[in-house]
């Protein structure tokens, strides 16, 4: 009685698997159910070994895919910097997702007069200004001013193109700003196709700010 009030639970909670919309309820349930099916299965007449071994193998798959998707969900803390970044920048984004593109990034310090691009440049990178000011310049005459929160070199990394124009850095004090390494960048948004949606967004966001004047 008792090994079949277990398989019943077990089949309830199969029920409830397919109800749920969560995936990590999902885990859970189907972590649960075959927990419970191991012991019917063993106290049967003749114990069926090939489904007990089945099953433990179901419940092993699904126990490691449950801890690393609870990992994944866990809070995480922002460092004071990539919270501002987030509000200048990606607010798109989710935390776990900023940090996972920030990990990837450089941060670098650059004195004025510093050049960051060559007019003509097919770039290997991208940069986003932190903190400071980069002066666009073609034929030596400036034509824009780049502040905190925009982007350096995004129509060469989208377009695939040259760079057009020199960006120096500007202002009278240091400019601090993340470099992205173009192969990095473009292997990993290539295993996340929803960031990499997101990120095209962001930069072709900045891209018309910077055609309209804003």
């Amino acid at each position: 009685m008792t090994v079949l009030v277990i398989y019943t639970i077990a089949n309830l909670c199969y029920c409830a698997g397919y109800a749920v919309r969560d995936i990590l309820w999902l885990r859970i349930l189907l972590l649960v159910a075959g927990l419970c099916e191991i012991p019917y299965f063993l106290f049967q007449d003749v114990p069926l070994f090939e489904a007990v071994g089945w099953t433990s193998l179901f419940v092993l798959i699904n126990g490691v895919n449950l801890v690393l998707l609870v990992r994944e969900r866990r809070p995480v803390d922002l460092s004071e910097e990539l919270q501002r970044l987030r509000v200048l920048v990606f607010r798109s984004l989710t935390p776990r997702e900023l940090k996972r593109l920030s990990d990837l990034a450089t941060w670098k310090e650059a004195e004025p007069g510093t050049k960051l691009v060559n007019d003509g440049d097919m770039l290997d990178h991208l940069v986003l200004i932190y903190r400071g000011r980069c002066d666009v310049l073609q034929d030596g005459e400036l034509v824009a001013q780049l502040r905190d929160g925009q982007f350096v070199g995004e129509m060469s990394y989208v377009r695939r193109g040259v760079a057009r124009g020199d960006v120096v850095v500007g202002g009278e004090t240091p400019t601090r700003y993340l470099e992205w390494d173009r192969e990095t960048l473009d292997n990993f948004l290539q295993k996340y196709p929803d960031l990499a949606s997101v990120m095209f967004v962001i930069l072709g966001t900045d891209l018309a700010d910077k055609l309209t004047g804003n």
